[in-house]
């Protein structure tokens, strides 16, 4: 039995290896590179250390802040609206029906297309004189500029919630759809209804699946940016510059490489931050 397992740690060693360089080498590199002063269009030998004042200079930025802000308040409303409605909409296709095959697939489409052509059709959506939208509430006077300054931010959330929704809904119906049938049917012969085999039978067997949903759908919120990017931009001003979009905005757009590098150090321990919570809150049965 020892010896099967070492047999089987060998075989695995290069697959850990593997992912230990692929994955921590970058990481590495990004931490050395934001105690840079490196800007782009210079050769890599011009760099020079500056320790810890890139660090100093986000810190010391009203922008880091806002698009802190704005991506913490994202990464939450998107999560928690997205699973309440991919929950509510898995609960009602759970069920054998006609074309459900059509419906199940055109669920999983939004995961098929590019967040960049997703966020371009919303744009198109969203356009003030021929969106598709304000042609549906012009006749009520219910018209509105969507990506202007003040609702711009609620665009951006409600096409993320659209697209996170189809996710949640796609786990969420794989969840129900493994759940044992023979505690349902012992529920309903003891006299349980419906809202109560929801809360005591069905949301408690769905918690490790919706608990692996929340985690990925949250770590993908916090690196948004390819919709955002296509919708606004970041703007108006900084109304919609998450920190995925900073990022670019330091690291590419304005060429400070080091700045940029160091808000992806803060937007990751903000990541591992809020991943170790939820896992923390989720509780033994989520492991």
């Amino acid at each position: 039995m020892i010896e099967a397992e070492k047999k089987y740690n060998l075989l695995t060693l290069p697959a850990i290896i593997s992912i230990l360089i692929i994955g921590v080498t970058p990481v590495f590199f990004q931490i050395y590179i934001s105690m840079q002063s490196f800007a782009l269009g210079f050769p890599w030998s011009m760099r020079r250390n500056v320790g810890i004042r890139n660090y100093i200079r986000i810190l010391t930025s009203p922008d880091f802040y806002n698009s802190l802000q704005l991506t913490v308040i994202f990464t939450i409303v998107v999560t928690l609206v997205s699973l309440v409605v991919g929950l509510a909409m898995a609960l009602v296709i759970n069920r054998d029906f006609k074309f459900k095959v059509i419906v199940v697939t055109s669920i999983l489409i939004p995961q098929t297309i590019s967040p960049s052509i997703l966020g371009l059709t919303w744009k198109l959506m969203y356009n003030a004189e021929y969106g598709i939208i304000n042609y549906f509430l012009r006749p009520f006077g219910l018209d509105q500029i969507w990506l202007g300054k003040n609702l711009a931010f609620v665009s951006v959330i409600i096409t993320s919630i659209w697209l996170a929704s189809s996710f949640m809904t796609l786990i969420s119906l794989a969840g129900l759809q493994n759940l044992p049938e023979d505690v349902f049917e012992s529920a309903k012969i003891d006299g349980a209804n419906a809202l109560q085999i929801f809360y005591h039978i069905t949301l408690p067997l769905l918690k490790p699946i919706l608990g692996i949903a929340i985690l990925l759908q949250q770590v993908a919120c916090l690196h948004i940016f390819g919709i955002i990017y296509t919708l606004t931009g970041g703007g108006p001003g900084e109304r919609t510059n998450v920190l995925a979009l900073e990022i670019y905005r330091e690291g590419l757009d304005a060429g400070f490489v080091g700045t940029g590098a160091g808000i992806a150090t803060f937007l990751a321990i903000l990541a591992l931050i809020l991943s170790f919570v939820f896992i923390k809150l989720m509780g033994k049965e989520f492991l």
